[in-house]
């Protein structure tokens, strides 16, 4: 990760959020979303409606957010089947354990993030250079104190 291409940012509002998803469905673009080692077996909420939509799920210590314990990511091409599963969090940092799984990741069409949420430490990592032209993002900068970046 090339870091002067990355800006934190703390806050992402409701609106927002909804462009989000709907530049992401518009996009078919992949996303993807973490569980932690030992949560592996845990059901999230709607899954019965989404796994047909998993490209891919692999158990990795590479993840988009540098956690370097065991993780299990699941992959998923955005579309209209996963509209309400994508809005059923209510905003980007609703992504967290136990209630969801965590840590939202957008990825460009060549399969690079753009976006990677750490949820429960409520900031994103944005790429400026992949970000979709037409989103018009409204995000909330941060200054990066106390958080550790990956």
């Amino acid at each position: 990760m090339n870091p002067s291409r990355w800006q934190l940012f703390t806050s992402c509002n409701p609106a927002t959020y909804d462009r989000l998803i709907e530049q992401m469905i518009a996009e078919r673009s992949m996303f993807s979303l973490t569980s932690l080692e030992g949560r592996f077996n845990e059901i999230w909420p709607m899954w019965s409606a989404i796994k047909r939509h998993v490209v891919e799920e692999k158990r990795t210590t590479q993840t988009p957010i540098g956690y370097k314990s065991l993780s299990l990511v699941r992959t998923f091409r955005a579309c209209e089947g996963l509209r309400s599963f994508l809005n059923a969090p209510g905003g980007l940092f609703e992504w967290c354990h136990p209630t969801w799984p965590e840590d939202l990741c957008i990825y460009d069409s060549n399969i690079e993030p753009w976006l990677i949420t750490v949820s429960h430490e409520h900031y994103f990592l944005c790429d400026l250079n992949l970000v979709p032209l037409g989103l018009g993002v409204d995000f909330e900068v941060g200054d990066g104190n106390g958080v550790g970046c990956c």
